[in-house]
């Protein structure tokens, strides 16, 4: 996956150079995310009754 950010190139004119903390970012963005879907049925649940 950040071989994928290295190499993928979309014209000369445009670099991409993500950092550690890009990553990091990424990362704690993602795991959030997933832990709200996962609690989200209980949520719904707890606010149904």
């Amino acid at each position: 996956m950040v071989n994928f950010y290295f190499t993928y190139k979309l014209s000369d004119l445009i670099e991409i150079k993500p950092t550690f903390s890009d990553y990091l970012e990424n990362l704690i963005y993602t795991t959030v995310g997933i832990g709200i879907l996962f609690q989200l049925p209980l949520l719904v649940r707890c606010l149904q009754e």
